[in-house]
Order: C-alpha cells, then structure tokens, then sequence
C-alpha cells in the first residue's frame, strides 16, 4: 500500500488501478506481466524462434504471456495464445490481433488435443512444461519450438517428447543474462513423417 501511494503510476501486483505499460517491437510490456529481462537481447530470441518456425499458418502458443512470440505470426496466419497471467493477455488481447486465452495446463492439453496446429511454441516458466509432456508428445503439430530460461527442465521435457517420436532439430542457446549462469535455450522439435 505504501508503495502503491509513492509511484501510483507503478500499478503494483493486485492494484485494482490500470498498470503502467509500453509496446516495444509490437508488443505490450507491462508492470505485473512476465516480459523477458533485456527487451534489446529479446529481439534476438524472437529472430531465432522466427527463423526456427518457418511460415506456419496456424499456430499456438503456449504460456504466450503478452504475446511476445505469437505476435511474430499474426501477419500471415492464425494465432492462438494462452496463458494463466490475466494481465498479460489482457495486453496481448489489446494488439487487436491474434486470439489469446486465459487458460492453465489443463485448458492448453485440450488445445493440444483437440485442434490441428502448424507450429507449437512454448516458453514455459523455469519449472517447464511437464504437466504438458503427454499432450506435446501427441499433437497434432508439424514442430515444436520449444524456449526455455531452465535448459535442465527443458532437457526433462524433450526427453519425454523424444520419447514420443519427436527428434530435436535445431537448439540455439541465448545469453539473455549476462555475466550469470543463466543462459534462454531455444530448441525446435520435428516428428519424421
């Protein structure tokens, strides 16, 4: 509370008041919703996940936060984001383009299941994405790119997808933390046909 009356404009985590916020590269970065911690060094994510995906037509992107790899899409094909942060796709939903869901593992599995995709993409918290692994390993999906700020939960995950059928393709690792231990590991998963 005390917080929230020296910078009003912060819109601190439970304020009622709308929350501070920008757009850089097209999307919404706001006060509250995950955004990655160098929006520069972001871009070079987003060249690689691009570069990884191809030109796919329908496309869903989990853990989609405010649409920072979705929105890499909507120019020429459908886009389907959800996550569990009602902040952020409030944000992502305020770009007028894409579909973006508010949704946790279990309303992602459905989406895995149920519906067709060109491209998953994925950029789970550090804890990863098991609670996904089966529905990954079964989706009805031509690849997966898999983004990772934990290379040892996603190596976990992979290895269940591996277990599924699918092969790793490509891996790229990011420093998007500098002069730490920490490195975002992008990896795109195929299943041979």
């Amino acid at each position: 509370e005390a917080m929230a009356r020296r910078f009003p404009e912060a819109g601190a985590p439970g304020a009622d008041a709308s929350r501070s916020r920008f757009v850089f590269d097209g999307v919404p970065i706001v006060n509250g919703a995950f955004s990655q911690s160098s929006l520069l060094l972001n871009r070079r994510l987003r060249e690689i996940v691009r570069a990884f995906a191809g030109r796919p037509r329908r496309v869903l992107d989990l853990y989609c936060g405010t649409g920072n790899f979705s929105l890499l899409f909507t120019d020429h094909g459908e886009v389907t984001g959800i996550d569990g942060d009602a902040v952020a796709i409030d944000a992502a939903r305020s770009t007028g383009v894409g579909r973006f869901l508010r949704g946790g593992p279990g309303r992602m599995a459905k989406l895995l299941r149920n519906e067709a995709w060109d491209l998953v993409v994925l950029d789970p918290p550090r804890a990863g994405a098991k609670e996904l692994q089966e529905a990954l390993a079964r989706a009805k999906t031509e690849a997966i790119v898999y983004v990772s700020c934990d290379p040892a939960t996603q190596a976990r995950d992979i290895a269940a997808l591996s277990a599924g059928g699918w092969l790793v393709d490509r891996v790229m690792a990011v420093d998007l933390f500098p002069q730490t231990a920490h490195v975002e590991a992008v990896c795109r998963l195929i299943r041979p046909h």
